[in-house]
C-alpha cells in the first residue's frame, strides 16, 4: 500500500471517529429548537409576514392558520419524544388554502385541510 493510500485511509478513519463520536453523545443537545410559542400567535405572524386582510378573510385565514399551527405542534411533540426526525414551523404559507399552495408547489392539495 503506497503511503498516500495508507495516509487516505487514516484520514479517512479518524474523520469518521471525530464525527461520529460527539453525535452519538450529545443526545438531545444536538435536537434543533423547538419554534417559540409566539410563532404560533396569529397577530404576531401578520406582522412577520406583513399580512392585511378585510376582516372576512381575515377570520378565515385565522381559522386556516390556527388548525395548521396544531398540526406543527402534535408534529413538533413527536419530535420532542425522538418520533420523528425533523421540526416544523409556521412560515408565509402557513394562512395559505390547498388549492392555493397547489398553485406555488405543483402538488395535489392535502384531502380533508380546511
Amino acid at each position: 500500500m503506497s503511503n498516500s493510500t495508507q495516509l487516505v485511509k487514516i484520514y479517512m478513519s479518524n474523520l469518521t471517529i471525530l464525527i461520529a463520536s460527539p453525535l452519538e453523545r450529545c443526545g438531545n443537545l444536538c435536537k434543533e429548537k423547538l419554534p417559540d410559542e409566539s410563532e404560533y400567535n396569529w397577530e404576531n405572524y401578520k406582522k412577520k409576514y406583513n399580512k392585511h386582510y378585510t376582516p372576512e378573510e381575515d377570520a378565515e385565514r385565522h381559522k386556516i392558520f390556527n388548525k395548521k399551527v396544531e398540526e406543527i405542534k402534535k408534529h413538533n411533540k413527536l419530535y420532542s419524544e425522538g418520533k420523528t426526525s425533523y421540526i416544523q414551523g409556521v412560515n408565509q404559507f402557513t394562512d395559505r388554502k390547498p388549492e392555493e399552495l397547489k398553485n406555488i408547489s405543483h402538488l395535489p392539495p392535502k384531502k380533508n385541510c380546511v
